[in-house]
């Protein structure tokens, strides 16, 4: 069994709800951008990221079209301080390539996770 399910669908996540989990639930943090005028490397395919850049979250791409991605830090620790997650992860120098010349189109804020155990 895994030790942690990510639902990475919303606050009302389809997956936590056909998994029929009765357990309690927390509420997550995420920074998150819808950001334009990308240079994106995998404009295909969702890009998740854990590293040294984000102890204990996690950081993603999700392409929309080849210029256009969310790009975000998300956690449910909420000691994490996420505008310098953020930060540490959009200048891992991979990441910043692909977002040099963004532009914000508009925020997003909140995840549903779950600790089964």
């Amino acid at each position: 069994e895994p030790k942690y399910i990510i639902g990475a669908d919303g606050t009302n996540s389809t997956v936590i709800n056909c998994l029929n989990i009765k357990k309690k639930a927390w509420i997550g943090h995420v920074k998150s951008f819808e950001m334009s005028n990308l240079n994106l490397k995998y404009s295909k395919y969702d890009q998740l990221f854990m590293g040294e850049f984000a102890p204990r979250s996690y950081a993603y791409i999700f392409p929309l079209s080849k210029t256009t991605a969310n790009i975000g830090v998300g956690t449910i620790f909420e000691k994490e301080n996420l505008d310098d997650l953020f930060e540490a992860f959009t200048n891992v120098p991979f990441i910043k390539k692909q977002h040099e010349n963004r532009k914000i189109i508009s925020t997003t804020g909140w995840i549903q996770g779950i600790c089964p155990r």
